[in-house]
């Protein structure tokens, strides 16, 4: 049951590197099927607390878990422990600034289940 959506995107000029940032683009629908989605939102260790405190205030259905970059280097080190990681949510999320080092920290796990 998984549903694929291919994009084509021509360019004029094509770049000399490879960027790891992601362009956003609005959706008029969900990317999830479920009604409440089991997501996770990876932040820099430095706005940590600003981010829990932020969502305190203005809830987002589905974001059960915030963790900082420290804890997922330190805490998800062994290649068991982040695949365990990657099947407890939907779906994560990087602050931006943090996102050149994901692909690195994570492996190659998140990146084949499409999940980042």
């Amino acid at each position: 049951d998984t549903e694929y959506v291919h994009l084509v995107i021509g360019m004029r000029r094509i770049p000399d590197k490879g960027k790891n940032k992601p362009y956003p683009i609005s959706l008029p629908h969900s990317l999830f099927s479920k009604e409440d989605p089991n997501l996770c939102l990876f932040v820099k260790d430095a706005s940590l607390g600003a981010v829990e405190d932020e969502l305190e205030k203005h809830p987002v259905a589905g974001f059960n878990k915030v963790m900082s970059y420290a804890q997922l280097r330190n805490n998800y080190t062994r290649y068991k422990e982040r695949r365990k990681l990657c099947a407890q949510y939907d779906a994560f999320f990087s602050d931006d600034r943090i996102l050149p080092m994901m692909p690195r920290l994570l492996g190659k796990v998140f990146f084949e289940k499409k999940k980042h």
